[in-house]
């Protein structure tokens, strides 16, 4: 099957990024700064190494993590362009780890966007690539992503803990950041709260030690969930308040809904008429935001959500 991809963008690197020495140099500087939440300057050094990429192999990887600062700034077309560039590259080149990563890096796309059908094919043919342990258990988080949203949470426990066990393999330790969240979320979805918080604070330490400020924020969220289950409002209004305003400032969208939507719900439980107000708007502006980041599945919630407080 042929395919069209989309060119790489052209970047105009700045003097920091001019002196990476090497590819490699400049696809570390650019997770760094995607990791701190600095989106624009990751897409910047990034570009420096698609820039300096010689071999198939790196030129995959780097139009990979374009797409992947894209996806961080809720950009999917571009995102998209980018991961279907990186997999026609691989394919073309007889690279399956690459191409397995690619496609498990589109169906994140899809699943982030609400399209859980679309999503789940594309990590099964991501698993069919046979790849090493660490792209398998991302796309067995993924997976078990695609589980938890449809409402099969044992399911989903069972292929995050499976996931985690291939990031242990791998030595990955962002992967069991990502995995040990995962199961913590799980966790509270099924009513077991207290379970998820000795897993969240072994996750925000991980996190600290790893300087992943967008994966602590995360547990952060969370954590907050968690204590609002737990009854315990003023902790879940002050996790939330930090994560809040860190996707925010960020511009992950899709991310600051989500945080809203808990907020309402924190707000929601005081049970007092000028917080109800505020939930009500809470509800409001996060269903707002969610469908202007096509992300239908955040969405969906915030308007039932405002469903349940009328």
């Amino acid at each position: 099957m042929s395919m069209t991809t989309a060119p790489s963008p052209v970047y105009a690197p700045s003097l920091e990024e001019i002196c990476a020495r090497d590819v490699y140099e400049a696809l570390a500087s650019g997770r760094r700064f995607e990791s701190g939440g600095d989106v624009a300057r990751a897409l910047r050094a990034y570009g420096v190494a698609l820039s300096l990429a010689d071999t198939p192999a790196l030129r995959a990887e780097a139009v990979r993590r374009v797409g992947d600062a894209h996806r961080a700034r809720e950009a999917w077309d571009d995102a998209r362009a980018a991961y279907d560039e990186s997999l026609a590259i691989a394919r073309a080149h007889a690279l399956p780890e690459l191409e397995a990563e690619a496609l498990n890096a589109a169906a994140t796309v899809a699943i982030l966007r609400g399209d859980v059908l679309g999503a789940e094919p594309l990590f099964r043919r991501a698993l069919a690539c046979r790849p090493g342990p660490r792209v398998r258990g991302l796309a067995l988080t993924n997976l078990g992503l695609c589980a938890a949203r449809v409402g099969d949470h044992a399911r989903a426990v069972e292929l995050f803990a499976a996931s985690l066990d291939c990031y242990r393999e791998a030595g990955y330790e962002r992967g069991v950041l990502m995995a040990i969240n995962n199961v913590a979320a799980a966790h509270i979805e099924t009513g077991e709260p207290e379970a998820a918080l000795p897993l969240l604070r072994e996750a925000a330490h991980i996190a600290r030690d790893l300087v992943e400020l967008d994966l602590l924020l995360l547990t952060a969220r969370n954590e907050a969930e968690a204590c609002l289950k737990l009854g315990r409002l003023d902790e879940a209004e002050s996790r939330i308040g930090i994560a809040l305003g860190h996707f925010a400032s960020a511009g992950a969208e899709s991310r600051r809904a989500e945080c809203l939507v808990i907020l309402g719900d924190v707000l929601r439980a005081h049970r007092m008429p000028q917080q109800d107000d505020a939930a009500t708007r809470c509800y409001e502006r996060a269903a707002e935001i969610a469908e202007s980041a096509g992300a239908a599945h955040v969405a969906a919630r915030a308007r039932a959500s405002l469903g349940a407080a009328a």
